[in-house]
């Protein structure tokens, strides 16, 4: 597990001069996540839900929890640490988008 730095550091010899951040890698993971639900919420506003943009066509639903827990494998496959952030944060959002957004938004949640 990385090392979690959550203090304020002075960037040196910046043009620039004034205290920046570090982002830690849970700040990389919030951030992939809150970008990933928007997307998610814009595109269920603009094209309707997966069922109503197919009208009832036979097609494949994958929710992105599964692709981020795929990705998550990766990681255990293939230790870099952006396969994780990539994969906590799709399951994350897709945690979020069903069992906070929908039940506000529709009030279910469309979780099989």
């Amino acid at each position: 597990m990385p090392k979690i730095d959550m203090k304020l550091k002075r960037k040196k010899n910046s043009f620039i001069n004034f205290y920046s951040f570090v982002l830690t890698m849970w700040d990389y993971i919030i951030l992939l996540t809150l970008a990933i639900e928007f997307i998610t919420i814009l595109c269920r506003k603009y094209i309707g839900s997966w069922k109503e943009f197919h009208k009832g066509k036979p097609t494949i639903h994958i929710h992105h929890l599964y692709t981020g827990f795929l990705v998550v494998f990766l990681y255990a496959l293939f230790p870099y640490t952006l396969l994780l952030i990539i994969g906590l944060s799709m399951v994350f959002s897709d945690l979020i988008h069903h069992f906070i957004v929908l039940p506000i938004w529709i009030e279910k949640t469309e979780f099989p």
